[in-house]
């Protein structure tokens, strides 16, 4: 019940707030905001950010079984190699939001699409630590630079403030990224180990779908 109403009370806290737009931009209705969370443009930030999430958190929550069923490492070589996905994810994404300013948005993004498809294809593949080093470096180098630049893209698009908007799109996102690794325990059970590592590469396969959707997208509404 505590737990209940401490977010009760940030609510009420923001329905008595006046969030100020950015400048040139006047802050939108909630009516607006809605609306335009139902555009084209949106709902394919949304689903593109529901697979990625899925995607990465998939990965981290079975590839130390998958490694040591499949690859046949110890527990602790599988868990050492799970430790550096997340760092390379980490510092990868740290050097992504660097790279912004620097490269093309576009072409960084389908770059990052395809290592992160190169690695799931390693990674799938591979019957020893050497590949499943190779596979986790380049999946996470993949996945590192597409969360910021969809986020960035996101509010280029929508460059105004509204909460119950960019929430609506990042919870979708997180919800994606809980719903898939359970998931993969249920499809493992009747298909084998290998289709945690096969579920997430399909998931890549989609995300860069997705991409080129929003590119088309953006081009058809010159937004």
């Amino acid at each position: 019940m505590f737990m209940a109403v401490v977010p009760a009370i940030f609510g009420v806290i923001y329905a008595r707030s006046h969030f100020p737009g950015q400048a040139g931009v006047g802050q939108v209705s909630i009516k607006q905001a809605l609306a335009d969370f139902r555009s084209p443009g949106a709902i394919l930030f949304a689903l593109l950010l529901f697979f990625q999430f899925g995607n990465e958190w998939s990965i981290a929550g079975w590839m130390p079984l998958f490694l040591i069923r499949r690859v046949g490492l110890s527990p602790t070589a599988a868990l050492l190699l799970l430790a550096f996905y997340w760092l390379f994810l980490f510092t990868g994404r740290l050097g992504a939001i660097r790279l912004l300013p620097r490269v093309r948005h576009g072409r960084l993004l389908f770059t990052s699409g395809l290592a992160a498809l190169f690695g799931c294809l390693v990674l799938f593949s591979t019957d020893n630590a050497f590949g499943a080093f190779m596979g986790a470096l380049f999946i996470a180098g993949g996945y590192a630079s597409i969360y910021p630049l969809v986020a960035e893209a996101i509010g280029r698009r929508f460059p105004y403030f509204h909460p119950g908007f960019f929430n609506g799109i990042f919870s979708l996102a997180l919800l994606g990224g809980l719903l898939a690794p359970a998931s993969l325990g249920y499809a493992a059970s009747f298909e084998g180990v290998r289709v945690v590592i096969g579920i997430p590469l399909l998931g890549t396969v989609t995300v860069i779908a997705l991409l080129l959707l929003i590119l088309l997208e953006s081009k058809v509404t010159g937004r």
